[in-house]
């Protein structure tokens, strides 16, 4: 779906929350989805897969399928007492 490998994808399913969203409570996906170098041009094509994908598997209605979109630094994200940039050079 994000065309990257999967080991640099991370995906985290919280069902313990209770959401309302225009006060109501019918089901609710709130996706916060965290890339490195997204294209804000991919913004539309990656909502509207998410919201095709959480439809289908978890029965919520798109209406109710809000995507937040961010695209960090790689020197604003941490991994193996590192960061993405530095982690980078040394694989460069």
């Amino acid at each position: 779906m994000t065309k990257k490998p999967e080991k640099a994808v991370i995906i985290t399913l919280n069902s313990q929350y209770d959401m309302w969203c225009n006060g109501s409570d019918a089901p609710l996906a709130h996706i916060r989805f965290s890339s490195l170098d997204m294209l804000v041009s991919d913004h539309v094509g990656y909502s509207a897969k998410f919201a095709e994908l959480f439809n289908k598997e978890l029965d919520v209605d798109t209406e109710w399928i809000i995507v937040e979109f961010n695209s960090p630094q790689a020197t604003h994200l941490g991994k193996n007492g590192s960061t993405i940039a530095e982690i980078r050079k040394v694989a460069d």
